[in-house]
């Protein structure tokens, strides 16, 4: 079974907090091309504080498909 971007993104938003700031960091790791451990700490306060900011509503969020419209306007030739 072929799972899509759009699924996998619906089944992440449901994710407790905790456990989607972990996925985050798994997959900067996975393309990381530093080895730095000040950019990694950057990265994960930056995603922290993203997600907290969402988390208490001081940011709104955008729906998935919205994005992608967005996303498929700005890259149409």
């Amino acid at each position: 079974m072929i799972t899509t971007l759009e699924d996998i993104t619906k089944q992440v938003v449901h994710l407790p907090p905790h456990q989607r700031i972990a996925l985050a960091g798994f997959l900067l790791e996975l393309d990381s091309a530093s080895d730095n451990p000040a950019i990694e700490q950057a990265w994960e306060q930056e995603i922290v504080a993203r997600l907290e900011a969402v988390d208490s509503g001081s940011v709104a969020g955008i729906d998935y498909s919205e994005v992608m419209r967005q996303a498929d306007a700005r890259l149409a030739p």
